[in-house]
């Protein structure tokens, strides 16, 4: 008896040292609801996300109990000054923080923006641009600009680019515009394409001469063209004698008197009035 009840013992103690694997049971049910519901949030999705798509007209948000409302000219005037500061279309999100301008917070606010003739604004991207009178964005616009109009004021290229003054100034020491500067604020006024082709050296002796030469002032302009053997421009005024002039006459003017005591006419008035016999 002892030796089976230890026979059992240690059958106990081998079995208890097996290791134990655990068997996966797959639940057919379980797999075909996960199934159905993750086909089901994707046609979710596909539904939210075409309806997105399809909506155009944006959502416009009330202003907040307590806030203080710009007027619809003030905010248009901050969203162009920030527009002209930048080349790139800027987003909705892009003017709400840079230029402190929510564009839906109004519906009258959102027309004016799409429909202003000094912004581009792009319905598929929703994003808006500064419409300049000149499209340029870089240097090669601005010289193909000046050499089709000969000539360019610099303050009419202000709004149509941000980097224009570092573009003439580029431009300028490329050789390839001449540039006419305020002098005393030294900032370009006018610029012009400069044709390269009649760029000529000229030798240090022309020069020295050209240099040399003094233009001798007002008061001795006159002597100096006389020992040149110049004659110097004169102005010839007819003058006229007073005795000449003729005087016009005064016109008559001939007044129309009405007589209206037409009854008293054939009767002496300086004589005393003396009725007649009858």
């Amino acid at each position: 008896m002892n030796s089976l009840q230890q026979q059992q013992r240690e059958f106990k103690q081998r079995l208890a040292k097996q290791p134990i694997f655990k068997r996966n049971i797959i639940n057919h049910n379980t797999t075909n609801n996960n199934n159905s519901s993750t086909s089901n949030n994707s046609k979710l999705h596909n539904k939210i996300f075409d309806a997105r798509k399809i909506q155009k007209k944006p959502i416009f948000e009330l202003p907040v109990a307590g806030t203080k409302q710009r007027n619809i000219g003030q905010q248009l005037y901050e969203v162009i000054a920030y527009l002209k500061t930048v080349d790139e279309p800027q987003t909705a999100e892009n003017l709400k923080k840079f230029a402190q301008v929510d564009v839906y917070s109004s519906e009258e606010l959102y027309k004016n923006l799409t429909n202003n003739n000094k912004i581009t604004f792009d319905p598929e991207k929703n994003t808006f641009a500064y419409k300049p009178v000149y499209d340029i964005k870089g240097k090669d616009d601005l010289l193909k600009l000046v050499r089709e109009h000969k000539a360019m004021e610099v303050k009419a290229l202000k709004d149509s680019y941000s980097k224009l003054m570092e573009t003439i100034k580029e431009l300028e020491e490329e050789g390839n515009i001449l540039v006419i500067y305020n002098k005393t604020k030294g900032i370009p006024m006018v610029i012009y394409p400069n044709n390269k082709a009649y760029n000529v050296e000229t030798d240090d002796v022309f020069k020295d001469l050209w240099h040399s030469l003094k233009v001798p002032a007002g008061e001795d302009l006159s002597k100096e063209l006389e020992k040149a053997g110049l004659k110097s421009m004169e102005v010839y005024q007819s003058k006229i004698n007073p005795k000449n002039k003729v005087k016009k006459k005064a016109k008559q003017r001939n007044r129309k008197v009405k007589i209206t005591n037409t009854h008293l006419e054939g009767i002496d008035l300086t004589k005393d009035y003396v009725a007649e016999k009858k």
